[in-house]
């Protein structure tokens, strides 16, 4: 995931849930979208960020 990505990710989450991610838990994130991205049969986390 690049580093844009991740912020435009934590800034839905936090407008969303009001979840504040860490840079350090950008791993942990892609860990947890990796199950969606395969369901929706996204071919990465880019195309998810792109919706």
């Amino acid at each position: 995931m690049r580093s844009h990505e991740f912020t435009l990710l934590q800034r839905i989450l936090k407008e969303r849930s009001g979840i504040t991610l860490s840079a350090d838990k950008q791993h942990l994130l892609e860990g947890k979208l990796r199950p969606f991205l395969k369901e929706l049969e996204l071919p990465s986390i880019s195309h998810l960020a792109a919706l």
